[in-house]
């Protein structure tokens, strides 16, 4: 009996379970956050200006998603392919926020769906490090209107709000990290 390639054979498969759960998972949050800007651009209340960019962006989303799920090998990136999508949304939102009000946008919250979702990634670093470009985004946007009191103002209260979300979702990944690595080493044993 070949306990050791039985112990091998169910580690990968519950590795495999994983992976598929994460990407339904990220396949329900990309459209779920579609969905939520298209119908945020058609709230009554909505301004005409935010309106095209929530639109704009919510296709960017979908287009994104399309291209990483369809085109892009599930074998690419190996452990940092999630920090690579969530980079990718990184780079949407802060289009969105560009087209929304910049650092004040209502809609900033949805800024923040990128970081939190590399929890599942299991990895400190990359959520960390996808704050980084966060709170890089931010000042950028910033920088891109004219300095005042209440620009200044609003993107420090943003990069606090950044900063405590990336060390919520930091803290979250290393302990799932932890906890995938001790039971898939359990089950391999």
């Amino acid at each position: 009996m070949d306990v050791g390639g039985t112990g091998a054979a169910e580690a990968r498969a519950a590795q495999a379970g994983y992976r598929t759960r994460v990407r339904r998972a990220s396949l329900a949050i990309v459209f779920g956050l579609a969905t939520v800007l298209a119908v945020s651009a058609v709230l009554p209340s909505t301004r005409a200006v935010d309106r095209a960019g929530l639109l704009v962006t919510a296709g960017l989303v979908v287009i994104a998603a399309v291209m990483w799920f369809t085109f892009v090998p599930r074998q690419s990136f190996g452990q940092a392919r999630m920090f690579a999508a969530a980079s990718i949304a990184q780079g949407v939102m802060v289009i969105m926020l560009g087209l929304t009000g910049g650092p004040q946008s209502v809609y900033f919250p949805y800024y923040l769906l990128p970081i939190l979702v590399l929890i599942l990634s299991g990895s400190w670093r990359h959520a960390a490090t996808l704050g980084a470009l966060a709170g890089i985004g931010i000042v950028g946007l910033a920088l891109s209107v004219p300095l005042s009191d209440l620009i200044r103002d609003v993107t420090v209260t943003r990069l606090f709000q950044v900063g405590t979300i990336t060390f919520f979702a930091a803290a979250t990944a290393a302990t799932t990290g932890e906890t995938r690595r001790a039971l898939a080493a359990r089950t391999a044993a």
